[in-house]
């Protein structure tokens, strides 16, 4: 059984539900209900346990120290082309 749970918010009177690719079912059941602890509003948990940020942040890709030093070199040396141009 696939499950999603998120809490938006309502424009007027209506609700939009975006759901992600996985969830395949041709027909779903909806249940509104208000949130009364604040707290989940601002960090839903979804069904498995995780926030939705905590899940977007697992899907995203590692960067290793070597690579952010390698940022930073680039970003230092773009600076001081700017410098120098002004």
């Amino acid at each position: 059984m696939n499950s999603i749970r998120k809490i938006i918010r309502r424009l007027g009177n209506t609700i939009t539900i975006e759901h992600p690719d996985e969830f395949q079912a041709e027909t779903a059941e909806v249940i509104i209900e208000p949130v009364e602890d604040l707290q989940k509003e601002i960090l839903p948990i979804a069904i498995d346990g995780l926030t939705e940020l905590q899940r977007l942040l697992l899907k995203a890709p590692l960067v290793t120290d070597e690579e952010i030093h390698s940022v930073e070199e680039k970003r230092k040396a773009l600076n001081q082309w700017q410098e120098k141009c002004d």
